[in-house]
């Protein structure tokens, strides 16, 4: 057993230099990666050097504020160049390695630079607290000596879990495989190639990270309970405005963040599910085509969305609305009727089995979906062509965050009873006639599984349809409470957090569903992500 071991040991020899694989992608696409991170990282080091240099130059931004922001843009700055000229080199190099001491160099100060922003995040929090609860007293609390202090703190946590980090990570042994699978040296696609056992690694990292985060998110959370507590209490709305505005740039960092991380499982989950060539039954067919659906219905609101959050002028053209406008229309009825076409699918393949390949056959699947597709058009066109045909001739602020039907409509000067009444009887239609065939299929899908005598059976006759039951709820029940009452006494706020959800929510939710309460789509997100990886290791 010995001789064994040491003829192992002889087989195996330490690792001096790591390939970084990278995203894995076809032939051409590197090009465009290639230009995409060029740009952002162009755009970073030009936003972040000036706004360091302005506030350095400016004598009036010379406050606490501006201070951390200034550090802020350092950060981002720093830990952005850690990053992306390795990967941009990478892209025009066959070689993609970096050496053992390059890589330990690189996570450590990617870890510190990234520890130390969420300290400070959490310092700006803070910051906006005191400024906001005691304002009388915020030039004593928050004196230039406190600020350093604060921002070397941030520094000093970031450094301490930078080094336990890069310390407990690079003390493991790694004898065989050198191919990292991602575009800069991180822990856990360090920690999968590692020849030892990483079990305690694992612990103390997962411990380390849980602090950190949770520390720096109670900071930020108590601040800005405290804040919004304070902001309430201000009588003059004028006040209020004026006061929440003071912090407003932190908190849309977060939102943006929060965002575009939605957006990211929205876009990539889609992906995921309608890519696999293993789910080309009609069900996966039709769910393809939601997919797609759920994709363009994001892209219509969320870029501009975001652009909002980070940018002071919150404005869309004429034009730009209309086109907003109807596109949203467009998605959301073909989706209507696409949920509906899903539904008949259902009914077939558990009310008649037997004959489901012959009923459900390419040429009808093709014409179902096109139908679905097109049957968007006439209300987009109705709806945006009547609604922007009306006189808008007094305020033009929208209280909402995109170009939707109500909000648009309390902006029209004009007496709009007719093109409500024309509203209420397109969303009866285009809602609730796909949503009356939805409920009719389902019906006699309810009654064939209550027929079957099997316990088994009817269990995995309703498992294939439970994923499109909980869509379609969603979906329809919050589309229902804006769109049946266009000019209802609803609050705002409320109808935006109900537009919110099926916008943004439902179609992050959508692939996740599918995946959750589906083991083909489980094994083909499983195949769809690990094949690019699996051919560079040569097993196919």
């Amino acid at each position: 057993e010995s001789l064994n071991c040491l003829q192992l040991n002889r087989n195996y020899s330490e690792v001096t230099e790591f390939i970084l694989l990278g995203f894995g992608t076809p032939p051409k696409l590197p090009v465009l990666l290639l230009s995409l991170f060029s740009l952002i990282y162009s755009v970073t080091v030009l936003g972040n050097t000036s706004m360091i240099i302005v506030i350095k130059m400016d004598s009036r931004l010379q406050m606490p504020m501006y201070f951390f922001l200034r550090n802020l843009s350092y950060l981002d700055l720093c830990y952005s160049t850690v990053i992306a000229p390795k990967t941009l080199a990478n892209f025009l190099s066959n070689e993609k390695k970096i050496s053992y001491n390059g890589c330990a160099a690189q996570f450590f100060f990617f870890a510190l630079f990234v520890t130390t922003e969420g300290f400070l995040l959490a310092v700006m929090a803070f910051d906006r607290f005191l400024a906001i609860c005691s304002p009388l007293l915020y030039p004593v609390h928050m004196s230039q000596k406190v600020c350093a202090q604060l921002v070397t703190g941030s520094y000093i946590c970031g450094g301490i879990n930078s080094i336990v980090q890069t310390g407990f990570t690079f003390s493991l042994r790694f004898c065989g495989e050198n191919r990292l699978d991602h575009f800069f040296c991180d822990v856990p696609a360090l920690i999968k190639i590692s020849c030892d056992d990483t079990s305690v690694n694992e612990i103390v990292l997962f411990i380390l990270s849980a602090v950190i985060i949770l520390t720096t998110t109670a900071v930020i959370l108590v601040s800005y309970a405290s804040i919004l507590s304070t902001v309430l209490r201000i009588p003059s709305p004028r006040g209020r405005g004026k006061t929440f505005s003071t912090c407003g740039s932190h908190i849309a960092v977060i939102l943006l963040f929060l965002f575009f991380l939605i957006y990211t499982v929205i876009v990539v989950g889609n992906i995921i599910t309608s890519v696999d060539p293993a789910l080309q039954t009609p069900m996966y067919f039709f769910l393809r085509n939601l997919s797609l659906l759920e994709v363009c219905f994001t892209l219509v609101m969320v870029p501009k969305m975001l652009v909002d959050l980070v940018s002071p002028r919150k404005t869309i053209s004429f034009v730009g609305c209309g086109i907003q406008m109807y596109f949203f229309f467009f998605f959301g009825s073909s989706e209507c009727f696409l949920l509906s076409m899903m539904a008949y699918d259902r009914f077939v393949a558990i009310g008649n089995p037997l004959r489901y390949s012959v009923v459900m056959n390419r040429s009808l699947c093709l014409w179902m979906a096109v139908g679905s597709w097109m049957s968007g058009v006439p209300v987009s066109m109705l709806q945006t062509a009547w609604l922007m045909a009306l006189p808008f001739c007094g305020p033009n602020t929208i209280d909402h965050f995109f170009c939707d039907g109500p909000p648009v409509l309390k902006l029209v000067t004009q007496d709009t009873t007719m093109y409500e009444m024309q509203a209420l009887a397109s969303t009866l239609l285009f809602i609730m006639f796909p949503f009356s065939l939805i409920l009719v299929s389902y019906t006699r899908i309810i009654i064939t599984i209550l027929r079957m005598s099997s316990a088994s059976g009817r269990q995995k006759a309703f498992s294939t349809c439970s994923s499109h039951l909980i869509v379609v709820s969603l979906f329809y029940g919050t589309a229902s409470l804006t769109y049946l009452r266009p000019k209802s006494n609803q609050s705002p706020e409320s109808k935006k957090l109900v537009s919110l959800s099926y916008t943004v929510i439902t179609p992050m939710l959508n692939p996740i569903i599918y995946s959750l309460r589906n083991n083909e789509v489980k094994g083909a997100v499983k195949r769809t992500v690990s094949r690019k990886v699996l051919q560079k290791l040569d097993v196919f």
